[in-house]
């Protein structure tokens, strides 16, 4: 081992200070060192650095020359990766794209394994720039490969995944349906728990649509056989488990359940989750009728919103960073001084339009707010002015009752007197 790392230093210190050294200087050997080296720290999640930058470029250039298809592709697919850690997007996705370009799937000896982790990088990319679409394409690709290099667990993660991305773009159906073509598909593999625990998206895509009865049986699949859930006590370790039970006592109309369970993942430290059992809350009384309660919950819900959607800018801004982040390049002789000030200023004004997006959303959101607060307003002065002409209501029909005793009584009396005169009368 201490050969080894002498070797790397030795090979690290040579690149960054002689800068002289060319790809026909290396041998097979060399390039084996290297590659194993850097795929090492990319499997176990190390942090890439610019001097793995500068061996990956090496050890690409040496495979285009003297490579198989298979080690281009995984010399690629490591350099996408150096310049994945380095927050540099685009030079990532343009190196994935050539791994799957080098890729010789005719080859019986191609390995699918690097192909369906290229692809599952150029996914985890688009998504980060919100093009959700062309990352369920791309995740269909993972499951494909991931079934020829027989990683089921890689298949698994990107049906989840494709769940969560139809799910997200409002493609209901495909969601809802997801969820059994998985279980269906499981079986077949032999691991259908595995596939249990990856139902939620699709519980939740069904009661979007209101295929309530199809919820209740992928959550019961889910409770049972995902491991996930002590079914004595309903605890689970995924908040979202919380708000999917709680909906659908909700539905049933059993609202007293579904306070337990929406409160249970109002306990998440997650905003998102906290806004979404809010919103629950904020339902169950309004149906019992309870509106300081509804709005109570209708106001953490806003207070909730407005915290995930600043999270949920400031990471927009960080992947907006990572995908236009072009700073190494002032230390290349290509790059000119002007380019780096024009994406400078477009940068600054990427974050005076994110500005204003997020001063025009807080406005929206304090206006809808205002006019909740209004209407709960207007609902209580409605409640009171009803409560008032109930409680008029019956004082007049309690007046009525007594006017009508006293005509019953005046008749009675009148009654009586009309006897005694026709006494009298038959006296005389």
């Amino acid at each position: 081992m201490k050969v080894y790392l002498l070797f790397l230093l030795f090979a690290v210190f040579s690149i960054a200070c002689t800068h002289q050294s060319t790809t026909s200087d290396m041998d097979e050997e060399e390039m084996q060192a290297i590659m194993q080296g850097v795929s090492r720290r990319n499997l176990a999640r190390q942090t890439l650095t610019e001097r793995d930058d500068a061996m990956m470029q090496r050890a690409v250039e040496y495979y285009k020359k003297h490579g198989t298809s298979n080690e281009l592709m995984e010399a690629y697919y490591l350099l996408g990766s150096v310049y994945r850690d380095l927050h540099e997007a685009p030079k990532a996705m343009t190196s994935f794209q050539e791994g799957v370009n080098s890729a010789d799937t005719l080859d019986k000896d191609c390995r699918y394994d690097i192909l369906t982790r290229i692809h599952a990088q150029i996914s985890e990319l688009l998504v980060k720039q919100g093009s959700y679409r062309l990352a369920i394409q791309e995740e269909d690709k993972v499951s494909k490969y991931a079934l020829l290099a027989n990683d089921t667990s890689y298949y698994f993660n990107s049906q989840w995944t494709k769940l969560g991305l139809h799910y997200h773009v409002k493609d209901y159906a495909k969601a809802a349906n997801g969820g059994w073509k998985l279980l269906e598909e499981s079986k077949k593999l032999n691991r259908f728990n595995e596939a249990a625990g990856l139902l939620i998206p699709s519980v939740l895509a069904n009661l979007r649509i209101g295929q309530d009865d199809n919820a209740k049986a992928l959550i019961s699949v889910y409770e049972k056989y995902s491991g996930d859930v002590d079914l004595s006590t309903y605890k689970s370790s995924f908040p979202v488990y919380y708000y999917v039970k709680g909906s659908m006592f909700l539905r049933q109309g059993d609202l007293d359940s579904a306070i337990i369970f929406f409160n249970k993942e109002l306990e998440s430290q997650d905003w998102n989750n906290r806004q979404m059992a809010c919103r629950g809350l904020h339902e169950v009384y309004r149906q019992k009728g309870a509106w300081a309660m509804a709005y109570k919950y209708a106001k953490m819900q806003c207070e909730a919103v407005d915290s995930d959607y600043q999270t949920m800018v400031t990471t927009n801004l960080q992947n907006l960073h990572e995908l236009y982040d072009y700073s190494r390049a002032e230390n290349e002789s290509h790059q000119k001084s002007m380019q780096l000030e024009k994406e400078h200023q477009r940068m600054v004004r990427i974050r005076w339009t994110l500005v204003f997006v997020l001063f025009v959303a807080l406005f929206v959101s304090y206006y809808l707010h205002a006019r909740y607060e209004k209407k709960i307003a207007r609902a209580e002065l409605e409640l009171e002015k009803a409560a008032n002409e109930h409680e008029e209501a019956e004082y007049r029909l309690l007046e009525l009752q007594k006017q009508s005793i006293r005509l019953l009584a005046i008749e009675l009396e009148q009654d009586s007197l009309k006897f005694l005169l026709l006494l009298l009368r038959a006296d005389v």
